[in-house]
């Protein structure tokens, strides 16, 4: 952590060496190893690791050392995003679930998560199991996972399986009395649609239950 926190004054300045980049590079890969272990990954969450993450997604410098900085950090995000499941971790699933929502968002980060269908499809099915307990308890969680549903039907690949994965709760607009504002509602709706024109099956009555 000494050697992720140290390079942070050079993120904005456009001074960090390729030697500090590997160095980091390889603190960053160590995390990776620990938010993939089972043993070690609640420790990992219950920590807001995550979080010390974001510096290194948010800058916007090209240079190569940066870049590996960047892909490197998303490694680690995508270990969590393959093992996140339903536990006590509130607070823990709504920043994780904020920085994959800012992943996706990002188009670098959007392009390595739809990059091959296992990680999009793992990034669905856990984005499903946490409807549930978002639904009474935390509006804002839902309307991450809202947003990182309606940033995969960018990616044609991942739209035209999401109806497969997309809770019926968000279909036939069960959760909608616990919607906070009026964008993410219309984004629900457009997700809904979006993932009905791309399904062409079973599922082409999904935006007629959205009254759409």
């Amino acid at each position: 952590m000494q050697e992720i926190v140290s390079i942070y004054p050079s993120l904005s300045c456009a001074t960090l060496s390729p030697g500090q980049s590997n160095r980091v590079c390889n603190a960053l890969a160590l995390l990776q190893c620990v938010a993939t272990n089972a043993d070690t990954r609640p420790l990992f969450l219950a920590a807001e690791i995550p979080l010390y993450l974001y510096p290194f997604l948010n800058t916007r410098i090209k240079s190569r050392q940066y870049e590996y900085l960047r892909l490197t950090s998303l490694g680690v995000i995508g270990a969590l995003v393959k093992v996140i499941q339903r536990k006590r971790f509130k607070t823990i699933r709504n920043v994780a679930t904020f920085i994959v929502q800012k992943i996706m968002l990002d188009d670098k980060g959007f392009r390595y998560m739809c990059e091959t269908s296992h990680r999009y499809v793992a990034l669905a099915i856990v984005l499903a199991q946490m409807v549930d307990s978002a639904e009474h308890h935390s509006p804002r969680l839902l309307k991450h996972i809202i947003r990182c549903y309606h940033r995969l039907t960018d990616d044609a690949s991942a739209c035209s399986i999401l109806h497969k994965y997309l809770p019926i709760s968000l279909i036939n607009g069960t959760v909608n009395k616990y919607l906070q504002d009026d964008l993410t509602m219309g984004l629900l709706q457009q997700l809904v649609y979006r993932v009905n024109s791309a399904s062409r099956g079973p599922h082409t009555g999904l935006a007629h239950m959205m009254g759409m």
